[in-house]
């Protein structure tokens, strides 16, 4: 299994590929909070527990049209890409940290967390 911080770079690279190499760091550990945030919803909804990815869908309905049909569109690509690569990995992405380490490369260091029990 991958480190937990591959696994989530990974997961995140339909958001984050859409980035321009010199985006500021704060707007790529926006962008990966966002993938972090639907990762944990999905770990936590496949244990039984999901009142985070509701709650997440219903901020995305309360947004401007434009925006709700744009990010429930991402999110459905993002779970779409949880299910067909990251089924089985049920791990919880705890404290993090996304640094620049120059060229317009990132390292993200995640603490992984074993989900709850169904």
């Amino acid at each position: 299994m991958k480190k937990i911080s591959a696994a989530i770079l990974d997961f995140a690279k339909p958001l984050t590929d859409g980035l321009a190499a010199d985006a500021p760091l704060d707007l790529r550990r926006d962008t990966l909070r966002i993938a972090i945030t639907l990762w944990n919803a999905l770990v936590l909804q496949a244990c039984g527990q999901g009142e985070l990815l509701t709650e997440l869908f219903d901020r995305f309905r309360k947004m401007p049209h434009r925006d709700s049909v744009i990010m429930g569109a991402l999110v459905r690509d993002m779970v779409l890409r949880k299910h067909t690569l990251y089924a089985e990995d049920l791990r919880l992405v705890g404290e993090w940290e996304l640094r620049d380490v120059g060229d317009g490369e990132v390292s993200l260091r995640a603490v992984a967390h074993a989900a709850p029990k169904k």
